[in-house]
Parts: structure tokens; C-alpha cells; sequence
């Protein structure tokens, strides 16, 4: 129904800086037992374990994109300023990386997760990768917390799972 753009973004120009957008539906979500909101980190959270990827991208550099939903174990990758510099903006990106697999084209604006207290929450959004690598090099990730307030302002009234640490 309505598309939010951050502002910010200009795009690859700008090293994919601010790179997050929300989408209202016109319909509600009916939430259930196997469907429901994901959390979102705490603002002050900035470390973060037990990281996954899920994604429809290619499978590989020339490879086809995948039919099936896709997992992939991932971790934090220190990186980025060596790989990116000096397009990395630590305060609003982070790095992850799982040797020989990864994040892949048709993989950006999906989910980076976290299990945190038991509850998925949603730590990060793919934004891009190293031209023609897939897991041979660190995926730079918007960082969620970075944006919270964006979030709650555009979602106001929304249902998310709110606050992972109190349930």
C-alpha cells in the first residue's frame, strides 16, 4: 500500500549508506501459531551471535537463484574496513561472513537474524556483497538498531514483537 524510503539513501553513489525501506500493506496480517511479527533488536544492541541468513539468491557466482527458501549460518566479520574501505559506515552497517557460503545476488533487502532469549529478532537487512563473490568475501549488512526510530515512527500502531529481552 505504501512504500518508505530512507531519505538518506543514494544508492550504490554512496555505498549503499542508509540502505532500508518498510512497506505498509493495505491488508492486515492474521498472525498465528506459525506466523507471527519478528523482533527487533534493542537500540543498544551491537553484538550479535547465532547469526542467519534466509534468502531465494543465487545459489553461486553465474548460478541460477534458488526455487527453495535458503539457510545459511553466518558470523560477524571484522573485515569490512579492509575489504570496503572507505564506503563502511560502522555506526549504520556491519560485516558477517561464513567461508564458501554467504549472501548472493537477488539476496539484498532480505533478513539477517538473531536468535536472542529464544525469539527470532531481525538484526540486519542484506545490502550488498563484493562484485561476483558469493561467501568468498564479508556481506556488508544495513545494521537495524541503527534505525529504530525510523521504524517505530513508519510502523506506529504496527504489531512487532517489541522487546525480546521481556518475554
Amino acid at each position: 500500500d505504501k512504500i518508505w524510503s530512507n531519505p538518506s539513501y543514494l544508492g550504490k553513489k554512496d555505498y549503499n549508506r542508509n540502505d532500508i525501506a518498510l512497506l505498509r500493506l493495505s491488508n492486515s496480517v492474521q498472525f498465528s501459531s506459525k506466523l507471527s511479527p519478528i523482533c527487533l533488536p534493542n537500540a543498544n544492541q551491537s553484538n550479535f551471535h547465532n547469526l542467519f541468513y534466509l534468502g531465494w539468491g543465487k545459489v553461486g557466482v553465474g548460478k541460477d537463484a534458488s526455487n527453495d527458501l535458503l539457510y545459511v549460518d553466518t558470523k560477524p566479520s571484522d573485515d569490512c574496513y579492509r575489504v570496503f574501505y572507505p564506503a563502511f559506515v560502522k555506526e549504520k552497517q556491519f560485516c558477517t561472513q561464513a567461508k564458501g557460503k554467504g549472501i548472493c545476488d537477488g539476496d539484498s533487502g532480505g533478513p539477517l537474524s538473531s536468535k536472542i532469549n529464544g525469539h527470532v529478532t531481525q538484526v540486519g537487512i542484506n545490502s550488498y556483497v563484493a562484485l561476483g563473490t558469493c561467501g568468498e568475501k564479508p556481506e556488508v549488512t544495513t545494521r537495524v538498531s541503527a534505525f529504530l526510530k525510523d521504524i517505530y515512527s513508519v510502523t506506529d500502531g504496527s504489531n512487532w514483537c517489541r522487546n525480546p529481552n521481556k518475554n
